[in-house]
């Protein structure tokens, strides 16, 4: 689905159109497309057809419909002036993201996206939840990348914030990461509890069904390796060669992250 995507957005080369343009408005709009593959791509992760997909895009209309009879209401910044709820999730503080990227060198542009940090603060009426990302991926990336906290966050009296930590949040199971590690059978198991039925290995290639497929570079399915970032984790795809390897790593605590063996300073445990 989001190599379709990719493929319509050059073939009717409004991305070209877009890119010649060269505004900070054809940048957003830019953007915006490469946000629409990314969600296409999550999407497709999911299991949702094209059509599924569409359909839930259409939907996205901010407060067409917004009824305050409901229990969780999505909206963007703008459209929630005027507006007030019990609690608000102010999420994507992220510096590049919230101060936008394009408003950095910008002094005005980053007063303007300061003033807009504050009108969605000051929607809660009880509770304010403050949230950014440790890692993301954007901008059609298919990899995810660490992200710094926003300056917003750090501007916020310490008195008045509460930080919540991973035991009031609550955590993922540890149990679904130990599940795939060292051994085939445990990586087998690993993908069955997410609906993923194993990669079974073409007849003629002298490999039985389940086997960890050959790959000419260092890294084997179930390996354990270490990243500077997120720490110890496993292996579960390997694909390509060379520094060009793409690994699809199982970290605790993170879930599971892409990463290009040339960039992700990896190391075996």
């Amino acid at each position: 689905m989001s190599e379709f995507l990719r493929n319509l957005l050059e073939r009717t080369g409004y991305l070209a159109m877009l890119r010649a343009e060269n505004s900070p408005e054809a940048e957003s709009r830019i953007e915006n497309l490469q946000e629409l593959v990314n969600a296409a791509a999550e999407a497709e992760e999911h299991g949702e057809t094209l059509a599924e997909f569409l359909d839930h895009a259409a939907l996205v209309s901010d407060t067409d419909d917004f009824d305050e009879r409901a229990r969780v209401t999505l909206m963007t910044l703008h459209s929630a002036k005027g507006l007030e709820f019990s609690t608000v999730f102010l999420v994507g503080l992220e510096e590049g993201l919230f101060p936008h990227k394009l408003s950095l060198d910008d002094v005005a542009a980053l007063e303007e996206e300061r003033r807009l940090c504050y009108v969605g603060m000051t929607r809660a009426q009880n509770r304010l939840v403050l949230a950014w990302a440790r890692t993301r991926r954007s901008f059609a990336r298919e990899a995810y990348e660490p992200t710094r906290p926003s300056r917003f966050l750090k501007e916020v009296p310490p008195q008045l914030a509460e930080p919540l930590s991973s035991t009031m949040v609550g955590s993922k199971p540890r149990t679904m990461w130990e599940n795939a590690v060292n051994s085939v059978a445990g990586a087998e198991r690993f993908l069955k509890e997410r609906g993923r039925a194993p990669r079974a290995t073409p007849r003629g290639t002298g490999l039985k069904l389940g086997a960890p497929p050959r790959t000419s570079g260092r890294w084997k399915l179930g390996s354990r390796v270490r990243h500077p970032k997120f720490g110890l984790g496993t292996v579960l795809e390997c694909e390509g060669d060379g520094e060009d390897t793409k690994l699809t790593v199982s970290f605790p605590g993170y879930g599971k992250i892409k990463l290009v063996e040339r960039y992700a300073l990896l190391e075996k445990a």
